[in-house]
């Protein structure tokens, strides 16, 4: 199936904190980051959460000792995906979802299992009426990550269905740029108690913006609300605007940023073969 509509309609699925979904408007800095790619596309920004992704197999059992299943509360995300096609009429998707907290549903937790889980995961959907192409393409990319047919080329169009692994979460691209961070709390130099941005850990990285937003110009804690703990996508969004302001700003180089631009400059609604 090819659409021919132009701008196509693409669906961003991106994990975040669950409840942010309604008061903090999660969809705005990936819109920022969307509209920076210079996107010919209508961007529909949807925020997801790991226990969705799970819920796609609700038949498996954690695997890993004393890890506890997730759970969302919300509707999986293959009933999510097939409600935002009809609702919203969207044509292409891209998922983004964090590494952190691992997948408990698979014995170990890297790029390669947790996508392939994804993908696999959406393949098999027994949903009536699931989006055809989506599907199609779920089990073509699934092949590509087995290693079964080539890697794509840059070059190539993506197709309706792509994925964005953010390890070891979201907070990874805005802690790339301490400059954007640094203005973006008020702040010309580092002031006391600015944590390190250089982690030794991925827990030591997503302590650096609650440490950061802890000593914020007080100015600016008022604007924004709260800490980062309680207004995550508020702090993203302004790191964001704030980065948007350099033109070679480090946040551009970090690769969740480039492969989202990469993908929505490639997006197509053409299912495989």
């Amino acid at each position: 199936m090819t659409s021919t509509r132009s701008p196509l309609r693409v669906g961003l699925f991106v994990e975040g904190s669950p409840q942010e979904y309604s008061r903090n408007s999660i969809d705005k800095p990936w819109a920022v980051l969307a509209a920076r790619c210079r996107a010919r596309h209508t961007i529909k920004v949807y925020g997801i959460d790991k226990g969705q992704i799970l819920d796609l197999r609700r038949d498996l059992k954690p695997m890993r000792k004393g890890a506890t299943r997730v759970c969302s509360g919300r509707p999986a995300l293959d009933i999510e995906i097939d409600r935002a096609f009809r609702n919203d009429d969207l044509d292409c998707m891209i998922i983004a979802f964090d590494a952190a907290p691992p997948n408990e549903l698979i014995p170990h937790s890297c790029l390669r299992a947790e996508v392939l889980f994804l993908l696999e995961s959406i393949g098999q959907t027994k949903v009536d009426g699931f989006p055809k192409n989506i599907r199609e393409k779920a089990k073509a990319l699934l092949l590509r990550y087995k290693d079964k047919i080539p890697p794509r080329r840059p070059e190539e169009p993506t197709g309706p269905l792509e994925v964005i692994y953010m390890k070891p979460a979201f907070e990874s691209l805005l802690c790339s740029d301490e400059k954007a961070v640094l203005r973006a709390t008020g702040h010309a130099s580092r002031p006391n108690s600015w944590p390190s941005f250089k982690p030794k850990s991925s827990d030591d990285l997503m302590q650096i913006m609650p440490k950061a937003t802890r000593v914020a110009h007080k100015d600016v804690l008022g604007k924004i609300g709260g800490e980062y703990k309680t207004r995550k996508s508020a702090w993203a969004l302004r790191v964001i605007e704030e980065a948007i302001k350099v033109p070679d700003a480090e946040m551009w180089k970090h690769e969740i940023a480039t492969r989202l631009c990469r993908l929505l400059a490639t997006a197509t609604c053409t299912s495989p073969g």
